[in-house]
């Protein structure tokens, strides 16, 4: 079936669901309109499963420009083509506040929302799995802190990404891939965040929020590969490659009592004015990494091609059984003295 160009007042431009059963099959749902959530389906307190739908092209004027799924049951959304929707809010393409969204095998493409362009987590937990998430943008005005997310932004509840494929998405302040809110988490494993755009890092967590990165590649990209601003990073098995971060930290930027675990994982070819590859920077209790089974090589900078260290007593960096050389200007490492 196919529902095209209508417009409702509040929710649910092109299907609205209240309490009820949704099961929708290879239907399209384009060109619609909501005055608040769900510009081409809106669920509301029901349920809702998808397979093989095409969302393209709708609008509202709160969040879920193409999917609000504020569903009492688990929303399971299989091989579907989402693209070329807006949200005046959160989640161009897909909102998800209910108990538990399920994203497989779709693409996300071309969407746009103040914040997670591509997709929001308000509620709930929200599994993204196999899904290809591309040249989306989030449209808040920066600088805020925590404003971002071109491809997700996580504002509530909790996320998992895995094998998905995060491609040219962009972001007015931070987390051109996926932003955090604070004290909110994604755990990440076996996806690639390329080709971003943006200020600060692919992947950005502001305080007490913490990012789980496993068997995944982050570059390259023309913007800092990852951004911990008082978050927590938690990264192993993965590559972080060919990010250019502008003036702190190429590969991964770490501020303001960041704290990082980095093991098994390459770090390389990244690039900034300071702290090609890893910039830890003092104050607000400063910044920590622990590296373990870890080579960081090829990075340039100014200072710090490798890795900068700010010269302070509240900045700690440990390594064991890494390997730390080779780099391609500004030397090995910068700033703090490191005898042992």
């Amino acid at each position: 079936s196919t529902v095209t160009s209508t417009v409702a007042g509040f929710g649910g431009g092109g299907v609205y669901n209240y309490l009820g059963s949704v099961s929708s099959f290879t239907s399209r749902y384009r060109w619609n309109r909501a005055g608040a959530y769900g510009g081409g389906v809106g669920i509301d307190a029901g349920s809702f499963y998808s397979s093989g739908d095409v969302v393209r092209g709708n609008h509202s004027s709160g969040s879920g420009g193409g999917l609000n799924l504020n569903a009492t049951t688990p929303v399971t959304v299989l091989n579907a083509d989402i693209s070329l929707n807006s949200s005046s809010s959160f989640g161009g393409g897909v909102a998800g506040i209910g108990v538990e969204t399920q994203i497989e095998g779709s693409r996300i493409f071309s969407n746009k929302g103040s914040r997670g362009g591509g997709f929001a987590v308000l509620e709930g937990n929200t599994r993204v799995i196999r899904t290809v998430v591309a040249y989306n943008r989030n449209t808040d005005t920066a600088p805020q802190i925590y404003n971002g997310g071109g491809g997700a932004y996580i504002e509530a509840g909790d996320c998992q990404v895995s094998g998905c494929r995060f491609v040219g998405n962009h972001t007015t302040y931070a987390g051109s891939s996926i932003m955090l809110n604070a004290n909110r988490s994604v755990s990440i494993n076996n996806s690639v965040f390329t080709q971003g755009t943006g200020s600060f890092g692919q992947l950005g967590a502001p305080q007490s929020a913490t990012i789980h990165l496993s068997d995944s590649t982050v570059g390259p990209s023309n913007m800092p590969g990852i951004w911990i601003d008082g978050g927590v990073l938690s990264v192993s098995r993965s590559t972080i490659h060919n990010n250019t971060g502008g003036f702190y930290g190429g590969g991964i930027q770490l501020r303001r009592g960041a704290t990082a675990s980095i093991g098994n994982s390459t770090i390389s070819g990244n690039q900034a004015l300071s702290g090609g590859g890893i910039y830890l920077e003092s104050g607000f209790g400063g910044s920590s990494a622990d590296l373990v089974n870890t080579t960081l090589y090829g990075n340039s900078a100014n200072q710090g091609g490798n890795v900068y260290i700010s010269p302070s007593s509240d900045v700690a960096f440990t390594i064991m059984n890494t390997i730390i050389g080779n780099p391609l200007s500004g030397g090995n490492c910068a700033g703090k003295i490191v005898t042992s």
